[in-house]
Order: structure tokens, then sequence, then C-alpha cells
């Protein structure tokens, strides 16, 4: 009988938790990635380039990245990480988890507001598809639960109920 080791694991690839403005920076980098090249029109709801020139497109990135750094530090349930590339230190993908320890949909889905469109229908639009998206967490995460939210395709969702 032969014995049965461990593989050596690779250290080329490490997986860090979001602690910094640089590396929510990196993460929506590798999104902004994954997610127009090539084009997922989903993204465009939640990361809508207002225009056709390099410099709107440059402008969206700016403010996806503001707005994804505001919400990491100021909601509790949100954790990032993301898998580095030991070599080139560059991050090469990522997964954003929400530790939810009481029943957020009490009162059902929450309306949720697109702010980052600009009022009108294009705003109603993004908020009606994604209130279509959002919809059915409200039925399967009325527990304690942790929300797995993946990249490069982050519509998937896992979520593990306790």
């Amino acid at each position: 009988m032969g014995s049965i080791t461990q593989p050596e694991m690779s250290k080329k690839f490490a997986i860090k938790e979001v602690q910094t403005r640089e590396e929510m920076d990196q993460v929506m980098d590798v999104i902004w990635k994954a997610n127009y090249d090539p084009y997922e029109p989903f993204a465009q709801l939640i990361f809508p380039v207002l225009g056709y020139t390099t410099a709107d497109r440059e402008a969206a990135i700016i403010e996806s990245k503001q707005r994804f750094w505001h919400t990491h530090k100021t909601q509790n349930v949100n954790r990032w990480f993301y898998i580095e590339d030991s070599e080139t230190r560059d991050a090469v993908g990522c997964v954003q988890w929400e530790i939810v320890d009481h029943n957020r949909f009490q009162d059902g889905s929450p309306k949720l507001t697109a702010c980052w469109w600009p009022s009108g229908e294009h705003r109603e639009f993004a908020e009606l598809i994604l209130s279509q998206a959002y919809a059915g967490r409200a039925l399967w995460m009325k527990r304690r639960h942790l929300g797995a939210f993946n990249l490069p395709n982050f519509r998937s969702a896992v979520a593990i109920s306790t």
C-alpha cells in the first residue's frame, strides 16, 4: 500500500482581505476588466458609463471606486477578498461576502435606489431590473447567512444559512 501525501500548494496566489482604499481600487479594476472585456450587459446597471468617450469611462471607474470604498467602510456586513498574484502583486479575482446575523427582509425586499445613475428614466430602469434581480433574496435569505458574490460573474450568489 502506498501513502497519500498532500500536493505542494502553489505559492503563486494569495487570498487577502481588503483593508485599504488601494486594495479596493484593485478589486474594482478586476470587476471592470471582468465585466467589460468581454462586455457583460448586466454590469452596466451597477457600473454605468454615461457617455462614449475614454474620459466618460475613466469618470465611471473613478465614481465606482469611490462608491464601493464608501460602502465598504460604512456597511459592516460586507467583506471583500481578492486573489493576489504573488509575483506581480496584481489582484486577479475577488469575492464579496455578506455576513448577516438577522433577517434583513422582515418587511420584504427593500426599495433599491441606483443613486449612481442620474435621475430620470435610466435610473428608474436600473432600479426596476435590480429590484427584480434581488427580489429572490427576500425569500431565501431570511435567516442568518453568509452570501458570496464572486467575480468575474458578480451576478452569481451563494448563500449559506444556519
